[in-house]
């Protein structure tokens, strides 16, 4: 064993492979100032900050959801845009529901207050540069409803011979918001596609709802057996 040691020691000290070692040594140091040099150029980078209302007055209902999410492109030194990357949870931006409701049950926050709510979030080194989409444009009501049945959509068919003999919902209807327009358009609720074959058993799955535009519905996913 400690001639094994004495040939290692031998290997790495001797004149040629410390040769070596100072040059790996002067180009992992290179290399780390490059890295340096690097992150502190400007770059621009995309990130996605959730959006939350207040003053909302108690008799209305935000049919577009109470929390979306918008892509503000941003532009600082790449050492500081590496913490928006590995950030869990971004800063939200705050919107003002009675500066920018337009009484007629919507409201629109334009691009230019959307990059000034955003650069309040920011350090000193950072500026927001853009924003998709280019305008936040959000839907209410004064608590208007609807309970409506909801059905599934896609293709379910066990192996053979095999047979669908029953559909059964846990909650056959969920109750949604919307204008009163909206609401007499509506006579269902989907599901979002469900595409199962070949069991040959029970099958019990969680389905997501389909989204409409400007419709809050109750819940966003049941249980189909």
């Amino acid at each position: 064993m400690w001639d094994l040691l004495n040939i290692v020691r031998r290997f790495l000290f001797g004149w040629a492979n410390r040769e070596f070692l100072i040059f790996l040594f002067y180009l992992a140091m290179a290399g780390i100032f490059w890295l340096l040099m690097t992150l502190n150029d400007g770059y621009d980078q995309e990130i996605k900050v959730p959006v939350r209302f207040v003053n909302v007055p108690g008799n209305v209902v935000l049919t577009s959801g109470e929390t979306d999410t918008l892509r503000f492109t941003v532009h600082d030194k790449g050492i500081s845009l590496i913490t928006y990357l590995y950030k869990k949870e971004q800063t939200p931006i705050t919107i003002d529901f009675r500066r920018f409701d337009r009484t007629n049950g919507t409201g629109l926050v334009p691009a230019s207050d959307l990059l000034k709510l955003m650069a309040a979030t920011l350090p000193a080194s950072a500026k927001a540069v853009a924003v998709k989409p280019e305008a936040l444009l959000f839907y209410y009501n004064n608590g208007e409803r609807k309970k409506v049945p909801v059905e599934y959509q896609g293709k379910v068919m066990p192996d053979m011979p095999y047979y669908l003999s029953e559909v059964r919902y846990m909650q056959d209807s969920v109750t949604i918001y919307a204008s009163e327009q909206k609401l007499d358009s509506i006579k269902k609720v989907y599901t979002e596609p469900l595409n199962y074959s070949d069991f040959r058993d029970s099958l019990v799955v969680r389905a997501r709802l389909r989204k409409i535009e400007a419709v809050k519905i109750e819940t966003s996913e049941i249980r189909v057996s």
